[in-house]
Parts: C-alpha cells; structure tokens; sequence
C-alpha cells in the first residue's frame, strides 16, 4: 500500500443487505401469507448462506407459482427467490439482497 495515494473507490457500490436465518424466513412467510405449515427453507448443506438480488419485479408466470405455494403450503427451494420478490412487490419487505443462513 502506497503512502498517501488517492485510490479509486468507485468500484465499490453500497446496497442494502438482510441477513436472514432460514428457519425464521420460513414463519416469516408463513404468517405473511396466512399459511398454517409453510416450509421453503432451502435445500442445503449446514452452515451455509444463499444470496438472493429481490428487486419485487415479477413474471407473469410467477403468478402461477405464488398460487401453487399458496395451495400446497409448501415451497420448491428454487421458487423462494419468487416468494421474496413477491413480498417486495407487496411492499412488505424493502428490494435489496438477502442472505439467508441454514443452520441445522
């Protein structure tokens, strides 16, 4: 590191980030969409962290997925990431990126 240099930060962006616990995620959603036993966690070994951008922009195929979570009470890991763009869209939880931590 060069003494005194002026070094060029604007590689360097700020966001908004949400560390999540996956299990709190779960009765999060859960009580957000009035579900009795919803279980999205997803899908992983232990100790590790998901990275999801939301922006609360949807398909319109979405639509269909939100409606089978809905009936099924129940969520394919891969359509969490709906699920959360879904909630942003709703204006329920803020767009930015969200880590969500599974520790079991």
């Amino acid at each position: 590191m060069i003494p005194n240099k002026e070094y060029d930060l604007s590689i360097f962006t700020q966001e908004a980030s949400y560390p999540v616990d996956a299990y709190d995620l779960d009765t999060f959603i859960a009580d957000a969409y009035g579900l009795s036993g919803f279980e999205g966690t997803l899908e992983s070994s232990n100790d590790s962290t998901h990275e999801c951008t939301i922006t609360g922009v949807l398909q319109p195929w979405h639509a269909d997925d939100i409606k089978e979570i809905l009936v099924d009470e129940s969520c394919e890991c891969w359509k969490l990431h709906t699920v959360l763009d879904d909630l942003c869209a709703q204006g329920i939880i803020p767009a930015g990126k969200y880590y969500i931590r599974v520790c079991w």
